[in-house]
């Protein structure tokens, strides 16, 4: 009687551990927080390339934010915004592109990457572009490095 127990708690222990699995694979199947928000990973040009090579969806983004000419600075309403931003950032599409976080819940990207915000449902952001010195008087530049110092 002993042995049938013990037995019949051997196999119970391999049937939980066997469940255990399928529902760690069942978790890795399904969607992401990141999908179930719109997120994809794709191009927002994807429907034109559904047939196409995976990696064509992939943009090839520049190293760093000072190869690009036009920078966007993107602040979110609200800190639940930034964290889908920066979600979206770990997507496919955007893994490699250079970005930079500053105050008050904003980030900045490459002007191209704007539309991979936009694209996502509920995400609201306010677009500003970002100047460069050479955008500004010197006057300005000049008044401006008065008050906060040269850098």
């Amino acid at each position: 009687m002993d042995e049938k127990t013990d037995i019949g708690k051997i196999v119970n222990k391999e049937l939980e551990e066997t469940e255990k699995v399928k529902l760690i694979q069942r978790r890795r199947s399904t969607t992401s927080p990141a999908q179930s928000r719109g997120i994809v990973g794709a191009s927002p040009q994807e429907e034109e390339n559904k047939g196409e090579n995976k990696m064509s969806t992939i943009p090839n983004w520049k190293a760093h934010l000072d190869y690009y000419n036009k920078l966007r600075a993107l602040k979110f309403q609200s800190k639940q915004g930034i964290h889908i931003a920066l979600e979206l950032l770990e997507s496919d599409a955007l893994r490699s592109l250079p970005f930079d976080i500053v105050a008050d819940y904003t980030i900045v990207v490459p002007a191209e990457a704007v539309q991979y915000f936009k694209d996502v449902k509920d995400l609201q952001f306010e677009d500003t572009e970002v100047l460069s010195a050479d955008d500004i008087p010197p006057e300005e530049v000049a008044l401006l490095r008065r008050e906060q110092g040269p850098y």
